[in-house]
Parts: structure tokens; sequence; C-alpha cells
């Protein structure tokens, strides 16, 4: 299996990433289908799954989506709890501030960094977020169980369910890490 990062909006603005190219990407190298793995508005920045559809469909790419709208709604609804929940928590409040002041660095910093495929699917990017995740670990760990590492896990086991190792699976640039490391 092949995990790919999507950069989300910030496709549009790199000169050598552009959704259209991911998506040659894969169709170049032989594949029929591509998988994907997006999680729904995981950043303010993120790209909406149909238009990658759409892209994919239009250069003769199968499209199939991991994700149910149950799935959608519960990340959702996990993400809501948690905003909900810092506001009844000032300690809480302080933790997730913080996360999103690490989270724009991030984005911020990388956006600098992602040149190409080779630059965004590398191990300096997958290493920045694992770091990220060991950080939410710390701060929010029932979240990062409950929500985020839940999620990955159903959709490692509906990738292992399919039987095919030869598939090209785009995932957002903050979860291509959790693949890499959990799938084999």
């Amino acid at each position: 299996m092949e995990f790919i990062s999507s950069i989300g909006k910030f496709h549009e603005s790199s000169e050598n990433y552009k959704i259209s190219d991911t998506l040659e990407t894969i169709r170049q190298r032989g594949h029929k289908t591509v998988y994907l793995a997006l999680i729904p508005g995981l950043w303010q920045e993120s790209v909406e799954t149909e238009g990658i559809s759409a892209a994919a469909t239009g250069i003769g790419l199968e499209v199939r989506d991991l994700f149910l709208q149950e799935e959608r709604d519960a990340y959702t609804e996990g993400k809501a709890f948690l905003n909900k929940s810092e506001n009844l928590d000032p300690n809480l409040k302080v933790k997730v501030k913080l996360l999103e002041m690490v989270d724009a660095t991030i984005y911020s910093y990388m956006k600098g960094i992602w040149r190409d495929y080779s630059s965004v699917n590398s191990e300096l990017t997958d290493s920045v977020f694992r770091a990220k995740h060991l950080l939410m670990s710390a701060v929010v760990p029932s979240f990062e169980a409950n929500v985020w590492t839940s999620l990955h896990e159903r959709m490692k086991e509906k990738l292992l369910s399919s039987e095919l190792l030869d598939l090209a699976v785009i995932v957002n640039v903050e979860s291509r890490y959790w693949f890499v490391d959990n799938m084999f």
C-alpha cells in the first residue's frame, strides 16, 4: 500500500504538488483505483473529498471513499465535544489554544518546505506530525485516543479487509505517518 498525502487547500498554492499532480502520479504508477482516507475538516484549510473525487474520475481513476457518513459525523462530533469542553474547563482551554498555536506554526512552516511529491511525502513531514500527535496524546489524551486513533484504526481495518496490497490511498498529510507506522 502506498499512502499519499493531501495537503488540502495548500495544493492550490504549491507549484509542483497540485491535487492533479498527485492523481496523475497515482495513475502513472498503474493504479486504476484510488482510495480516500481523508478526515473531513481536519484543519481549516482542508480540501473537500468531492473535489478530489471529481478530479480523479476526470482522469479515469475509480474512487473509493473509506469514510461512511456516520464516521464523518462522529469525528465532527468529537471535535465539537472538545470545543464545548474547553469552554467549561479553563485548563483545557489553555491546552487547546496551545495546540492551535502549534498547529498554525507547523502548517505555516511546512508550507514553505512542501515543494513537490517527495517533500510532502517525506520522513521529515511524517516526523513533524508524529511529534505533534505525541504532544496531543499528552495534552488531550481522550481526544487523541477516542477520536483520532480510533478513526485511524477503523480505516486500517477497512484497508486490510480489502485483501489488496497494491493500493494507492490518499490521506491527510497529518495522517500519513500513522498509516506508515501502523499498517505493516
